[in-house]
């Protein structure tokens, strides 16, 4: 029945999973990993992400096939990723202390560049984090946008979130300079 679910069936089933908190079975969760896979390159920046998430939420990394492919696939297709896939991608890629290849992290980061403008606070803050996280620093470009972004929504910012971006500035070792610090 497994190798018969479209890419985001397939990562459907593995958010769902993740929401209750429990891991599959060894054989469904073998054959899901095994169909991701195969399928990995069909997969939409969105599919990738939530399954990204789901396995990270589970703390399950993903075998090196699997880690490829997906990685393969976002890659190639982070133009049509919106911010939520990208933040969700980066915080799980840093949950599962996973190395992002240069071309994949330059990917994301152009991409997020050209979409910092629609980051929600979770999406910002969790961006960040990974960043930091994965001791891979925005770029000057995206990090300007980023800033801009911080103090567009500043207001809506959970004490989580604001918690979340001042460790990853912190961390990282950048300055939040006057405006973006009084407003965190």
């Amino acid at each position: 029945v497994i190798p018969m679910f479209k890419p985001q069936g397939l990562s459907n089933m593995m958010r769902a999973f993740a929401s209750m908190r429990r891991k599959p079975g060894p054989r469904l969760l073998r054959a899901l990993l095994q169909s991701a896979t195969a399928s990995a390159a069909s997969f939409t920046p969105h599919d990738t992400s939530i399954l990204l998430g789901a396995l990270a939420s589970l703390a399950l990394p993903p075998d090196p096939p699997l880690h490829h492919a997906l990685a393969e696939s976002l890659e190639n297709q982070a133009g049509q990723a919106n911010a939520q896939d990208v933040a969700n991608a980066l915080w799980a890629y840093a949950t599962l202390r996973l190395p992002l290849s240069p071309g994949l992290s330059s990917a994301l980061d152009r991409r997020a560049t050209d979409i910092a403008a629609s980051f929600s606070p979770q999406d910002l803050s969790q961006a960040l984090w990974a960043a930091a996280s994965l001791d891979t620093p925005p770029s000057r470009v995206l990090f300007g946008r980023l800033k801009k972004r911080a103090l567009e929504v500043a207001p809506l910012l959970k004490p989580r979130e604001v918690a979340n971006i001042r460790w990853s500035l912190a961390t990282m070792h950048i300055a939040a300079g006057p405006r973006l610090g009084a407003a965190l």
